[in-house]
């Protein structure tokens, strides 16, 4: 009885001490799940930390290349194109050359004016007026103008494009002669040759002739040139 109280006792100590162990092996599990727990839920979160970290660094660096490329792209202007192009043209100007002889051997004093009409600076049409005044007191002036008054009869032709007029005063002291060209109408091959003997009823330029070679003709040959 005693010894099997001793062999219970025994037993009961050796079943405590087991138990004990296994306790002790059992809170070993424990600890050793809890940290195994603890490393599995802190790789994820650690993982999804990095990944997150990678996507704000990414969606940074989009950012940043998005408002530099922005910053970088050179501005486009759109321009709208007229279907009617603007053609710029110079407004018609106007040479003014002027001779004047006060003491022509023939008794008369001549005054020479020729406007010259250019379109952008080309030539396209002209007017004459020459005046001859009877210089007072001399005898030889009234017959030089009575031998302008007939001789000026053969250079009435009718040209297209060209016009002249020969108007005597009363007195006949004064006579003035009016050319008016527009070398867009008229034909040169047609034109008479009787109109191109004299001064006031020649065609001296052709036409489209530029602004500064008559300008500067004209100079040559003793006229005072303006442009109006």
């Amino acid at each position: 009885m005693i010894r099997s109280i001793k062999k219970k006792q025994s037993k009961s100590k050796e079943e405590i001490e087991e138990l004990q162990r296994t306790q002790v092996l059992n809170l070993k599990d424990v600890e050793e799940t809890v940290k195994y727990e603890k490393s599995i839920s802190k790789k994820p979160a650690m993982i999804i930390a990095i990944i997150g970290a990678i996507f704000l660094t990414l969606g940074s660096t989009l950012q940043i290349a998005k408002t530099m490329k922005k910053s970088v792209e050179p501005k486009v202007e759109k321009r709208e194109i007229s279907k009617e192009k603007e053609i710029q043209t110079v407004a018609p100007v106007i040479l003014e050359c002027q001779n004047i002889q006060i003491n022509n051997p023939e008794g008369t004093k001549a005054t020479f004016t020729i406007d010259y009409t250019f379109n952008n600076y080309k030539l396209t049409s002209f007017t004459k007026k020459y005046v001859l005044e009877v210089i007072e007191g001399n005898q030889i002036g009234p017959q030089t103008i009575q031998q302008y008054i007939v001789g000026y009869r053969d250079f009435m032709n009718p040209v297209n494009g060209y016009t002249i007029s020969v108007t005597p005063n009363e007195t006949q002291t004064i006579l003035t002669a009016l050319v008016s060209a527009d070398l867009e109408k008229i034909d040169m091959t047609t034109f008479p040759e009787m109109q191109k003997n004299h001064i006031s009823t020649s065609i001296d330029y052709q036409k489209d002739t530029a602004f500064l070679t008559i300008q500067s003709d004209m100079s040559s040959k003793g006229f005072t040139c303006e442009q109006k």
